[in-house]
């Protein structure tokens, strides 16, 4: 829905990584993650106003009596794995006399 029916292109590379829907249904928090070079805070802009569309969409296709309010929020967990991953990388190999060193 989101690639085809949406022509904002704050969200085109939106990727959608997971859903929490609340013990009563009344509340779904999306998260969503983005390329490294794209603008979180505006991919959030396009899809809170995508979200009456969003949530008609998903009203048509799911057999639930009440949607739930949709909350969409950027999933950092992925740019933190980035960020530790670019840490990672910059350390220096160990060399058989620092594991004697010990």
């Amino acid at each position: 829905m989101l690639l085809f029916s949406l022509s904002d292109p704050r969200v085109k590379d939106v990727t959608l990584t997971r859903v929490e829907v609340s013990g009563d249904m009344q509340l779904a928090r999306i998260y969503f993650s983005l390329p490294e070079s794209a603008n979180p805070d505006e991919a959030l802009e396009g899809l809170s106003r995508a979200c009456g569309f969003v949530r008609r969409q998903l009203g048509e296709v799911l057999s639930v009596r009440r949607m739930p309010e949709l909350q969409f929020r950027f999933d950092k967990g992925l740019e933190h794995s980035r960020r530790i991953h670019e840490l990672l990388s910059q350390l220096e190999p160990a060399t058989p006399d620092d594991e004697n060193e010990t």
